[in-house]
């Protein structure tokens, strides 16, 4: 009865121990909108050492498209973004929209980013995701990050106006099984507990036995 009450308290550790680690290495990131302007060429933003941040960009509805090509396959429009850090260095993006459709053979608005081309990183400030979508990059120390939308007029393909919105996001890291954790931590104590009695109830049998023995 010993033996197997030990074994189950090990059977418990280990089983605490195993939620407890898979608790612990589990991380996932969610995108949290910090801030947007509205109708502006430019923006200003206090950006911190580290953090993962992205940067998306609501397209003007005055904007037109232009004809498909060899590495955009449909209708589209292209702007070219800076991003200028404190030290002055410049990150250059050429960043497309796609054209959505609208009613029959008209194209509607252009919605949100498709993808990004990065055309000059500074790579003293900034760490870039090239695969990412939109922007998403870290920056390597704190201060001002200024985001400009070149307005070069007809080169960019659109009518008039800026974007729509420019919006910061920031990556934040969540554990979705905090919660196991307490659990994880009952139930190696349980175990613990489970197998310690188990291991001194069986030395005091032993020592019983060993005296019975002498006499």
């Amino acid at each position: 009865m010993k033996k197997v009450a030990f074994a189950a308290g090990i059977i418990f550790l280990l089983v605490g121990l195993t939620l407890l680690a898979f608790a612990s290495v589990t991380r996932n990131t969610k995108k949290v909108q910090i801030d947007f302007v509205q109708n502006s060429w430019e923006c200003y933003w206090n950006l911190t050492e580290k953090e993962m941040y992205i940067i998306d960009i609501k397209a003007s509805e005055q904007w037109r498209y232009d004809y498909p090509q060899e590495d955009v396959p449909e209708d589209f429009t292209s702007i070219f973004i800076e991003i200028i850090s404190p030290n002055k260095a410049k990150t250059r993006v050429q960043a497309f929209f796609i054209a959505a459709p609208a009613q029959g053979m008209h194209l509607g608005t252009l919605p949100s980013l498709y993808r990004t081309k990065y055309l000059e990183i500074d790579s003293s400030s900034l760490m870039v995701d090239e695969l990412y979508p939109q922007i998403r990059f870290s920056v390597k120390y704190n201060g001002t990050y200024t985001i400009q939308i070149l307005n070069d007029g007809g080169i960019l393909n659109w009518t008039s106006g800026p974007p729509n919105k420019i919006i910061l996001y920031k990556e934040i890291v969540v554990n979705p099984y905090l919660t196991i954790i307490p659990v994880g931590g009952i139930v190696s104590l349980i175990g613990v507990v489970i197998s310690a009695v188990a291991a001194t109830s069986a030395v005091r049998a032993s020592a019983k036995s060993r005296v019975r023995w002498n006499r």
